[in-house]
């Protein structure tokens, strides 16, 4: 195996646990959204706001998102477009309900218990890398509420960047910033088509991190390794360079 010389980190379901957090802070503003209108279900709430969030997140280029860096702003307006399909026009109960999810969002936010310690343990033996999509407050912020900022040698994020992963740009500038070549980069993430796909696209090896419930047996795209924590993903790199 070729030596590693450099680690890309996903951030979210990856080293943090912002679905949970998500979630947590939906369970939260629902039952304020019932109570203006009541006409309302909860599941119908949640089911169109999971998917118009995904929409957003999974189309960054195309989304007004994109441009915005207040993270309570992005909220709204996604919160406006879920009120809208639902046949609301509210726009200022938009901002009320994203700024709740938002205070509850940081709030419930964690690291996952092996970040740190992986990260500590590689950190001076080969370059870290955090390459993020989403919004680049609130991303910034989680590094720095879970504390990884000592152990990486650059982060980049999509709105900061006007590219988001799977780009094939992400990744060189990613190797540009550390000086190695994509071939001695493992990628981890949570996401087939931006980690491993936008990593292997760019010719970095990949591994799917698949951290709840079991991966598929055959994946696609099909990434280089399958990995459930980040103590494998250190054992992979320790391989490689031993």
């Amino acid at each position: 195996m070729r030596p590693i010389q450099a680690l890309f980190c996903d951030l979210d379901e990856t080293l943090g646990s912002d679905n949970e957090s998500s979630s947590l802070s939906l369970q939260q503003v629902i039952p304020i959204i019932r109570a203006k209108y009541p006409r309302l279900e909860s599941e119908q709430i949640r089911h169109t706001y999971t998917r118009i969030n995904s929409w957003h997140w999974e189309h960054f280029e195309e989304s007004p998102i994109r441009e915005i860096a207040s993270e309570v702003r992005t909220r709204s307006i996604i919160f406006d477009v879920v009120f809208r399909e639902l046949d609301i026009e509210d726009a200022s109960f938009a901002d009320e309900i994203a700024y709740e999810f938002e205070q509850w969002r940081m709030k419930t936010y964690r690291c996952y218990d092996d970040s740190i310690p992986v990260l500590r343990s590689l950190h001076g033996r080969i370059a870290i890398v955090l390459v993020t999509n989403g919004n680049s407050r609130m991303q910034r912020w989680k590094i720095e509420h879970c504390d990884f900022s000592p152990y990486l040698d650059a982060v980049f994020i999509a709105q900061e960047l006007g590219f988001s992963k799977p780009s094939p740009f992400v990744f060189q500038r990613a190797c540009k910033a550390v000086n190695v070549e994509p071939g001695s980069v493992l990628m981890v993430g949570d996401s087939l088509e931006k980690d491993v796909q936008g990593a292997q696209n760019a010719g970095c090896r990949a591994a799917w991190m698949v951290r709840n419930g079991a991966a598929s047996i055959s994946p696609d795209p099909k990434p280089d390794f399958i990995v459930h924590g980040m103590i494998e993903v250190k054992n992979i790199i320790e391989r490689s360079i031993s």
